[in-house]
């Protein structure tokens, strides 16, 4: 009795254990993480968990419409195959505009899969540094890496469209729409640049406002006063130009501020930043000094400058000649980076009223044979750097961009041109901007 029990129980198990468990194992996802899966713009870097072992045929499905996995061609069950270990990755790159995207990885993407899990991958735009080489009459659009150096420097613009001499750049966005801004210095000229896709400039225009208007536009950046959006345009001779806009982004009218100017400056550029709860404009002038201005808020004066006074720190008070001012904030302490035609940047504390308190030259003076003319802030692959354009002294004679690493405090700990071997020939730095 008991054999015929065994063998009516085998010839069940033969019959539908076998298929039965061949599909279930088939179908099942094992849970746990088998992946780890970084992501730089559109790229993801993939490794397995597994020490000592190569998965030759890895898969990928994208389950978000609208994307695929560029170069490779999927198979009939939708999987992009790839072969991975856990110390030699696998770079995928992913077709498709800026969103976040739904992934399943598995261990074999051949069958249905087993050892497979979920992944939310964020792709986002591809960011650029955008330099002037006034010396080069040329704006340079070089692509930033996930180490955060610079590579594929190239001209934003058709050659010798326009003929400029750029000096500053800014990014504004005007009723959802993106422009470049460059200020061509002597010939006192504000372009606006509308943006491809690829972050090159596609047509480029010189701006024409009305009323009194700069002449020898140097600065250009972009400031929001109590809900309105203006245009500030230095210009090195005697005056700061605040320029309203129109819808199209083009300049409407320009009047000088403060309106009748009695400081004696030389304006370069002009930054705004808040500090105390209370937003301030900042010039940097030729006349080696730098200007802390308090703004009117509302009615016709809207967003001009009151009252302009020379800023003298507590302490390192500098013998500085000003090109620019960058301000940053590392912990709860804000910042100011003042770029020193001299040959030094100068990090300086501030006060509660936006006045400098201590001030002293970061990474140390005389450590870089460099002129900076500006600083920029800027995080990728979650660290942060500074860069700094270096116009070029009578030694180095060529400027370069250089990437500085930072302390929490947010000194300079170590500066090195990127790209190392410069763009040739990449001359007379004047400004860098990221977009």
């Amino acid at each position: 009795m008991i054999k015929r029990i065994l063998l009516i129980g085998i010839a069940f198990f033969l019959f539908y254990g076998p298929s039965s468990w061949a599909e279930n194992k088939s179908s099942i996802i094992r849970p746990g993480n088998f992946f780890k899966v970084s992501t730089y713009v559109d790229t993801l870097t993939v490794t397995t968990v597994t020490p000592n072992w190569t998965y030759p045929k890895a898969g990928i499905k994208i389950l978000t419409p609208g994307y695929t996995v560029a170069h490779i061609n999927p198979t009939n069950n939708g999987y992009y195959l790839f072969s991975v270990s856990d110390i030699v990755p696998a770079k995928l790159t992913l077709s498709g505009p800026p969103g976040t995207v739904s992934a399943q990885l598995c261990l074999s993407g051949v069958g249905k899969g087993s050892s497979c899990e979920l992944q939310t991958i964020t792709v986002t735009k591809q960011k650029y540094a955008y330099v002037a080489s006034g010396f080069n009459q040329i704006v340079y659009k070089c692509q930033v890496n996930s180490d955060g150096t610079l590579s594929r420097c190239e001209s934003a613009h058709s050659p010798g469209v326009p003929s400029w001499i750029p000096e500053s750049i800014a990014f504004a966005t005007v009723n959802g729409i993106q422009y470049a801004y460059v200020a061509s210095w002597p010939n006192g000229v504000v372009y606006q640049c509308t943006l491809n896709s690829e972050g090159s400039f596609d047509m480029c225009n010189a701006l024409t406002p009305t009323g009194t208007f700069y002449s020898y536009a140097a600065g250009i950046t972009f400031a929001t006063i109590n809900g309105i959006q203006y245009a500030y345009v230095s210009d090195d001779v005697a005056n700061v130009y605040q320029c309203t806009l129109n819808n199209d982004g083009t300049f409407n009218t320009c009047i000088p501020t403060p309106t009748a100017s009695t400081l004696g400056w030389i304006p370069v550029s002009t930054t705004f930043a808040t500090i105390g709860g209370t937003q301030y404009a900042y010039v940097a002038s030729d006349n080696g000094n730098l200007y802390q201005c308090s703004l009117n808020f509302g009615g016709l004066t809207n967003g001009t400058f009151n009252t302009c006074t020379i800023i003298t720190p507590a302490s390192g008070s500098p013998n500085w000649l000003p090109k620019s001012v960058t301000f940053a904030t590392f912990g709860a302490n804000a910042y100011a980076y003042v770029s020193d035609d001299n040959g030094d940047v100068f990090r300086c504390s501030l006060n509660s009223d936006g006045t400098f308190n201590q001030c002293s030259e970061t990474p140390g003076a005389g450590v870089l044979d460099w002129s900076p003319r500006t600083v920029a802030f800027e995080t990728f692959g979650g660290t942060q750097y500074a860069y700094v354009a270096d116009y070029g002294t009578a030694t180095s004679l060529f400027g370069d961009i250089y990437q500085c690493t930072l302390s929490a405090e947010g000194k300079f700990t170590s500066c090195v041109p990127t790209p190392v071997f410069g763009v040739v020939p990449w001359v007379n730095l004047w400004w860098v901007a990221f977009n």
